[in-house]
């Protein structure tokens, strides 16, 4: 049989309290801002985190640095100097390249054979040959290398930048290597005087030609190099073509004085040797030697001999010929070249530039000519320099050289990429937070003031207490509980209530509702009343916040009314 005693249920549970309005706001803006506080410190501890966790990934650069000690005996800091920038030049670049291998397996290597390679070059229509990749590597090694003279100290520091620590170090030792080699091999040169007024006077022409080159456009430039060029062929082909009809004429005179018995006895001018002549000469001596050869062999009337004399004949007949021809080719020759050598005239003539075209034309032609006069002069001056003046004995001595351990990284470090990424998160965070923040919905003030019924409304919901929940437990067996106010102290037996000493009874001997030991249909509706009440009382919740914040803001919009009333 159903024991009352055992299953009643405190009337604690069924009963909504009522929750003060102050403690309901602050509750609320306290989960608020607990919320916000944990979204923007989990975003910036992200932001913070990830930088590290994917540092190694992200691509860096590295410098490893050689310092070296340069004493020199009677020389001057600018040979030091022009000895350490000599590092980069061609010559020790491509030594540097084929002593480290550089050309394969280096990031200052171009692979052009990868398939990359050849479809940029197909597209681009431009192949990269060897040539081009070895000035490439030498463009980007040049680049990454930074040579400094301190002349307080006489230190050079050789500093090489690369994606690696250890090839950073590798080529700055060997970049030391070489500048040690060569100081201990060839010393430095002492200062000359007269060699530095010519080198300066070699970069004065040189600045003078490149602010005039500068202060001409362009379009106006190339126009002057190619009237300057075509102006030049045309000259050269006006010379040429005078030079050509002098020799012609020259030949014309000699073959005119000459007759066939010149020709048959005396040698031919150099200038004719090469003619149809020569080759007559020589036939007409084959046969004067057939004849001669005949007559002593044969009768003075033998057929055979009267056909070698009529081949002389012959011969003799054709160098008159040969020499007429030679004649008249060569007058052709004269007319067919004066007649051209008019023709360029008059071109010539005719396309000279106009004024201002010829001052720049001649001002630049000046310019370059000094430039030129004073670059030979200087490497004159350098290359007597060098056979008579003696290096002084130069030593550099290491004194600290680069190691990939020392090597140190560019760009921020982990600190600050952690600070930039927790920065990142904290304003990423701020932003999430405010807009998403919960925003109370715009009331008209107007409209509740008016509406009395409204906050009459509002009065009695927060007096009225809920109903207790009635759970018929048997046909025959229905408990009514009612919501009472506990005592504020404690009274004496005799005065307490039947009903409040029963319901202490019961309070004292109460079990849990998941200890009790209910019919599977009495727990069901139990846990049914249940979930609707809590669901209630959620909503009620709900609506006393609402409740006390537009209370609220109906007395202050009510203060203000009334201040600005007065």
């Amino acid at each position: 049989m159903y024991d009352p005693e055992k299953h009643t249920q405190t009337p604690d549970r069924e009963r909504l309290l009522p929750i003060p309005h102050d403690v309901t706001r602050s509750s609320g803006r306290w989960l608020g801002l607990r919320s916000a506080f944990l979204k923007i410190a989990a975003l910036t501890a992200i932001g913070a985190v990830l930088p590290l966790l994917f540092n190694d990934f992200w691509p860096r650069d590295f410098a490893a640095e050689t310092r070296l000690k340069v004493e020199a005996a009677d020389a001057d800091d600018k040979s030091i100097a022009e000895a350490a920038a000599n590092l980069r030049s061609k010559a020790h670049l491509d030594h540097l390249i084929r002593e480290l291998d550089l050309g394969r397996d280096s990031e200052f290597a171009v692979d052009r054979t990868s398939v990359f390679r050849l479809v940029l070059d197909i597209v681009s229509g431009q192949e990269t040959t060897v040539g081009k990749a070895e000035a490439g590597i030498r463009r980007r090694l040049a680049e990454a290398i930074a040579v400094r003279y301190d002349p307080a100290t006489g230190e050079v520091s050789i500093s090489v930048t690369a994606d690696r620590a250890d090839e950073a170090a590798r080529i700055a030792n060997a970049l030391g290597g070489m500048l040690r080699d060569e100081t201990a091999a060839t010393g430095l040169r002492r200062a000359d005087p007269a060699l530095e007024n010519l080198r300066q006077a070699f970069e004065k022409a040189q600045a003078d030609l490149s602010g005039f080159l500068a202060g001409v456009d362009g379009t106006r430039l190339a126009q002057l190099r190619r009237a300057d060029g075509e102006e030049r062929a045309l000259a050269a082909q006006v010379s040429g073509t005078e030079a050509e009809l002098t020799g012609l004429r020259r030949k014309l005179g000699q073959a005119s004085e000459m007759t066939l018995a010149d020709v048959l006895d005396n040698p031919l001018p150099n200038s004719l040797e090469f003619t149809a002549l020569d080759y007559q000469r020589q036939r007409l001596v084959e046969a004067k030697l057939t004849v001669d050869q005949l007559s002593a062999e044969l009768g003075p009337r033998h057929p055979r001999l009267l056909a070698a004399q009529a081949a002389v004949d012959s011969v003799r007949s054709d160098i008159g010929k040969a020499l007429d021809r030679l004649k008249a080719s060569l007058k052709d020759q004269e007319a067919a070249t004066a007649k051209r050598l008019a023709e360029l005239k008059a071109r010539q003539r005719k396309t000279s530039p106009d004024k201002q075209m010829v001052e720049t034309g001649t001002k630049l032609a000046a310019l370059e000519g000094e430039a030129e006069e004073a670059r030979s002069r200087y490497l004159e001056a350098m290359r007597r320099s060098k056979a008579t003046s003696t290096p002084a004995p130069a030593a550099a001595q290491v004194i600290s050289a680069a190691n990939a351990g020392n090597a140190r990284p560019l760009g921020p470090s982990s600190l600050v990429l952690a600070g930039i990424g927790g920065a990142a998160g904290f304003a990423l965070g701020s932003t999430l937070t405010y807009f998403t923040r919960r925003r109370p919905e715009e009331i008209d003030i107007d409209a509740l003031l008016e509406n009395e019924d409204l906050l009459a409304v509002e009065n009695a919901g927060e007096t009225r207490e809920e109903p207790p929940l009635d759970v018929e437990i048997a046909s025959s067996d229905v408990m009514e509980e009612e919501a009472a106010p506990a005592p504020s102290h404690d009274v004496a037996a005799n005065d307490t209530p039947f009903g409040d000493r029963i319901r202490a009874i019961l309070m004292a001997n109460r079990i849990p509702e998941r200890e009790a030991d209910l019919p599977p249909l009495v727990a069901a509706a139990i846990a049914e009343q249940r979930v609707r009440a809590a669901g209630r009382q959620e909503e009620v919740l709900e609506l006393r916040r609402d409740m006390a914040e537009l209370r609220e803001r109906v007395q202050s919009y009510t203060a203000r009314r009334a201040a600005s009333g007065r």
